[in-house]
């Protein structure tokens, strides 16, 4: 038989659940805008060394430019 939960067992659980979800949203967050910086800096780093290339790659691929446009949503 399975016992009935306490309120305060309820309310608990409830808390907890909710400070989970708001910390895997910031750290989620946070690794975006983290990879998003890395990826730009390292793409800033190229455009400095070899514009040619920089250039090309952002022509060449729709993939790149739908992916920036969507990094540039979530933060």
């Amino acid at each position: 038989m399975i016992a009935k939960e306490s309120k305060k067992t309820k309310r608990v659980r409830k808390r907890l659940k909710s400070v989970i979800e708001k910390q895997t949203t910031l750290v989620t967050e946070r690794a975006i805008k983290g990879e998003k910086s890395k990826i730009q800096n390292r793409f800033e780093r190229m455009k400095k060394e070899r514009p040619q290339v920089a250039d090309n790659i952002v022509e060449e691929s729709p993939e790149i430019k739908d992916l920036a446009k969507k990094l540039e949503g979530a933060t």
